[in-house]
């Protein structure tokens, strides 16, 4: 039985699970409630570099499903919250910053929860934001309970990015990080392979040009949209409150890990721990079976990169990112 409390600590609505484990695997928006999808996976499961992974790997489970009211998602407390988040721009070490933190012991890592992602894509329709707040704190506690109520980091989608805001009132004091990468290299990695806001480029109606300060009719090329995407993630973090924040670079990695991050999400690995995330920087993060040794392709995909791509990279880009380091470092 799971019972969603007011901060105040009234009940506001029940439903009963019929697992001891009920971890929630997506969400939906409706009129007038919220559906969660659970089903009975122990969050120790999730050593995949990526949540679907873990939904692929396992065998065909079953699937509660359960509507709550949207009423009783207006006064939902941040408890349960994640020991830390990730915030990344894509293809930028942010799954190996999660695998290397998947070494430390009793907690779970939750690589881009689905969940999240059905609460957060846009638009929102009617719904405010103190109810997509509540619902984001509702899954956090499943994910909590899926842990066995341990420590839980979750490294979010990179267009997550976009509602950091959000994300930080469910959780406000859960300290966070914000990745980044030259973005000629990121630009590169999500041409060959576009994620959701790439892909997204050329839909009638895409769901992230309104985050975009230019109009429809100037990001017909996807280079440009591209650029203009990833000047929008360095301007949500920049407009965020930074008090719990860290920014980090990919030639951060991985020592970043061990030398600050685990201190920064409350964590004092042992020297065993330590040395076991050091074996695991040396594989490639994407690779479920762990055994592909990581090789950098920092140079390769600078060599690649058309002029085009470059020009737009550099003019749309490039200083939104320099300028987010430059107001860090004054912070």
């Amino acid at each position: 039985m799971l019972q969603i409390t007011s901060s105040q600590g009234s009940p506001l609505q029940q439903y009963d699970s019929p697992w001891s484990v009920a971890l929630p695997i997506g969400a939906k928006r409706g009129h007038a409630t919220l559906e969660l999808s659970e089903a009975p996976i122990d969050g120790g499961e999730l050593h995949d570099p990526f949540f679907a992974d873990t939904l692929a790997r396992l065998p065909l489970v079953q699937v509660a499903r359960t509507e709550i009211p949207r009423a009783a998602l207006r006064h939902i407390a941040p408890e349960h919250a994640p020991a830390g988040l990730i915030f990344h721009v894509a293809r930028c070490g942010s799954t190996l910053l999660a695998n290397l933190l998947r070494e430390l012991p009793e907690t779970v890592v939750y690589s881009e929860p689905p969940a999240f992602n059905d609460i957060l894509m846009p638009p929102f329709g009617n719904w405010s934001e103190q109810e997509i707040v509540a619902s984001l704190r509702l899954v956090a506690r499943g994910l909590s309970q899926a842990a066995g109520n341990q420590p839980y980091i979750v490294k979010c989608r990179s267009w997550n990015t976009l509602f950091i805001r959000l994300l930080l009132k469910a959780f406000p004091s859960t300290p966070w990080v914000f990745l980044t990468r030259d973005p000629i290299e990121v630009a590169v990695s999500v041409m060959r392979k576009p994620p959701t806001w790439l892909r997204a480029h050329r839909l009638p109606a895409n769901p992230f040009l309104p985050f975009l300060k230019v109009g429809s009719e100037l990001v017909e090329q996807p280079e440009r949209y591209l650029a203009e995407i990833l000047r929008a993630f360095t301007q949500a973090v920049a407009d965020a409150d930074r008090s719990n924040g860290r920014l980090l670079t990919y030639t951060d990695l991985p020592g970043a890990a061990w030398k600050g991050i685990t201190a920064h999400f409350g964590f004092l690995p042992s020297a065993q721990v330590l040395e076991a995330m050091r074996r695991r920087a040396e594989v490639y993060s994407k690779d479920p079976s762990a055994r592909k040794p990581f090789n950098d392709d920092s140079a390769a995909k600078q060599a690649v990169a058309t002029p085009e791509l470059r020009r737009m990279i550099f003019d749309h880009a490039t200083p939104s990112f320099l300028s987010l380091a430059e107001s860090w470092n004054d912070l």
